[in-house]
């Protein structure tokens, strides 16, 4: 028995690198082979299906609107730019923003073949859950952090801003490389090569056509919801796209909850505008960004915006920039401009003095040492300006780099996609201190702070997270798991992402009788011999 059982072992084994070999095959130079390990389904189950008849049973899958099966696709509840369909062993994730499919199959079951249902031609193949992963941008990791899988980060963009991000790149020296050769506006082949020998994919906003690059492009989804739903895209790919789901429920629950209470402070509606002081070489201009998502946070705070048309009418000279249909310049070069930079200030000076509050965008090379004389002196603010400014003077002016790097990179620029429900709660603070007058005291500003008030800085120090740089990943359980007797059982919810795999207790059936006839034979007979000593009996006496 104990040699049965560990020839089975190797079979299994040998079966399972067989399998990831074939995985490998998608691209030619890819080296990277993804081990065999806990999150894999059993070699023995092959592509055996669940109690419903899916690897990916009910309890497990991305929330959506439709519940059915067979094939069937899930609708997100606010993010246009995905949407994921289910198969029984595998599933299918459109990327309708980057225009990319990507195939996603369980590492332990067979890679399924182009032409099955939803397998296009030009499809990605990846191997699930992920294990090694390159995030050659900052918002990606944030994502990552919030699903409890940035263990399996192999490196990470040196920009990041997270405190455990910055320890993997300044202690760990896992910083990811540039991937693309900006002299050549091509791919650097060296740098791709060693990738690819260490990563199972590379995540990036764009869609690149190499088979390592996952698109991930939150950034473009409208809406500061859509934006944080994207959580349930990346939780695909690590099977982990119920827990991404519970996780945006709850930010959803969070936000609709702010912008109650923020309904509810009053029928005053602060006007409200983002605004900067643009300069770049020769081009110079004061802005007002209108981006949807912006109106959408002081809309929900029950602030009031500024309408693009209404200044286009009022302050002819200002401009839609050609870069950004929601942004409005005042500039002074001569192209649909003022004619002097003069003129383009004292204009925009008259705009904000319409204004109840401000959230400056300017950048700052040290947002340390940007306070409120370095705001008068970036909008060239003379004493007889800063009098007509209402808010000027009790501080009414909120900066986005209230979360800083140790290299004052900002948060806001990475983490603030992932919890618009916190970003709400800044605006909320910047309008109701806009209604009153003056600047509300909050001891849970993330982003936004008042002029008046100094940054955090993040440091790697400030890593809970991160033990050692050799730390394992957690195991992310395969859904379903083999009985005894060839059937499947499932993962147990509550262990689905402690690591430990808990699986439902498999049931012995009783084996039953072939029919009817053969329950009832022996009972035919004990009734004939009665029968028969009864009559025998009778006879005797």
């Amino acid at each position: 028995m104990l040699m049965s059982r560990t020839l089975f072992g190797v079979i299994l084994v040998l079966g399972s690198i067989s399998s990831n070999l074939v995985a490998g095959a998608a691209s030619p130079e890819q080296t990277y082979v993804r081990p065999l390990n806990e999150d894999c389904v059993a070699r023995e189950l092959g592509n055996s299906l669940g109690p419903d008849g899916s690897l990916f049973p009910t309890p497990f899958v991305m929330d959506g609107d439709d519940s059915t099966r067979d094939g069937f696709k899930t609708t997100v509840n606010t993010a246009v730019g995905f949407t994921v369909t289910y198969y029984d062993t595998y599933k299918v994730v459109d990327n309708t923003i980057s225009g990319q499919t990507y195939v996603l199959y369980v590492c332990g079951s067979d890679k399924p073949s182009v032409g099955a249902p939803g397998v296009s031609e030009d499809a990605k193949f990846f191997q699930i859950p992920l294990t090694s992963v390159s995030v050659a941008e900052t918002v990606p990791y944030a994502f990552l952090e919030a699903l409890g899988v940035d263990d399996r980060v192999h490196d990470v963009s040196p920009f990041v801003t997270s405190a455990c991000g910055q320890k993997r790149v300044n202690e760990c020296g896992k910083s990811a490389p540039a991937y693309v050769d900006f002299a050549s506006n091509s791919l650097n082949q060296t740098v791709m090569k060693d990738a690819k020998a260490n990563v199972d994919s590379i995540i990036v906003s764009s869609g690149e056509d190499d088979n390592v690059f996952l698109s991930f492009d939150a950034e473009d989804d409208p809406g500061v919801l859509n934006r944080a739903e994207w959580i349930k895209y990346l939780g695909l790919f690590f099977n982990k796209e119920k827990y991404a789901s519970d996780i945006y429920n709850g930010i959803v629950e969070s936000y609709e909850e702010t912008a109650k209470d923020a309904a509810e402070k009053g029928e005053s509606k602060p006007r409200i505008a983002w605004v900067s002081h643009f300069v770049y070489g020769d081009d110079e201009h004061y802005d007002v960004s209108l981006a949807a998502y912006k109106k959408q946070y002081i809309d929900d705070a029950n602030g009031q915006n500024v309408d693009i048309d209404e200044i286009l009418k009022e302050y002819p000279g200002a401009r839609v920039s050609a870069f950004s249909p929601t942004t409005v310049e005042f500039a002074w070069d001569g192209n649909d401009s003022f004619e002097t930079k003069e003129e383009a200030q004292k204009a925009f000076v008259e705009f904000m003095s319409s204004l109840d509050g401000v959230i400056d965008e300017t950048f700052a090379m040290d947002p340390m040492a940007y306070g409120v004389e370095e705001f008068k002196k970036e909008f060239g603010l003379t004493n007889a300006d800063a009098k007509t400014l209402s808010w000027l003077e009790p501080g009414l002016i909120f900066r986005l780099d209230g979360e800083l790097s140790e290299t004052k990179g900002l948060d806001w620029f990475e983490t603030a996609f992932t919890r618009p429900d916190l970003v709400l709660k800044d605006v909320d603070r910047v309008v109701d201190s806009s209604r009153q007058g003056s600047v509300r005291d909050s001891d849970d500003v993330v982003w936004m702070r008042s002029i008046a008030e100094t940054p955090r800085i993040n440091t790697a120090n400030d890593c809970t997270r991160v033990s050692a740089c050799d730390d394992k990943a957690t195991t992310i359980c395969p859904f379903v798991a083999s009985c005894e007797d060839g059937r499947t059982r499932l993962l147990k919810e509550d262990s689905f992402d402690s690591g430990v795999c808990d699986y439902q207790t498999c049931i012995q059936q009783v084996d039953e009788p072939a029919d009817t006839a053969q329950m009832a034979a022996p009972a035919v007979i004990l009734l004939t011999l009665l029968i028969v000593f009864v009559e025998a009996l009778i006879n005797f006496c």
